[in-house]
């Protein structure tokens, strides 16, 4: 009875290992089709840009050096858990295929012009909004 307890629970565990490992790939792989891996290595840029603009003393090499030890596959593998969290395997299946989808390609290169227009828009409706406040505000006294 053991015995049989012990092939049962390893075949278990290889059976759930391969299919975390089969997960995993598919989350790596929509990962890329929507660029999210790219948006780490952009953020990177951006935050040297900005320690680069504060303070232009500091020589590029530097710079260059640190951009070297940044490790953007640790960032990706910070993101897996999450997907895993949310995502099933059919839903990254079908996800995957939207994605190479011609109209996945078409989400994945607009969305970043999109958000942009987007953050625009809500930052101009934000300030509408908090003057239209501080006028009811100021109205009360």
């Amino acid at each position: 009875m053991k015995k049989a307890f012990f092939i049962v629970s390893v075949l278990f565990y290889v059976n759930s290992y391969s299919q975390s490992e089969s997960k995993k790939a598919k989350i790596l792989e929509m990962i890329s089709l929507t660029g999210v891996d790219k948006i780490g290595v952009q953020m990177m840029d951006n935050i040297m840009n900005s320690f680069r603009n504060r303070d232009n003393s500091i020589p590029d090499d530097f710079w260059i050096e640190v951009k070297k030890e940044v490790n953007s596959e640790e960032l990706i593998n910070l993101y897996v858990p999450i997907y895993d969290k949310y995502y099933t395997e059919e839903d990254l299946e079908n996800l995957v295929k939207f994605y190479k989808s011609p109209t996945g390609k078409k989400v994945t290169s607009i969305m970043p012009q999109m958000m942009n227009e987007s953050m625009e828009i809500g930052k101009k409706w934000g300030q509408e909004l908090a003057q239209k406040v501080i006028q009811k505000l100021e109205n009360r006294k």
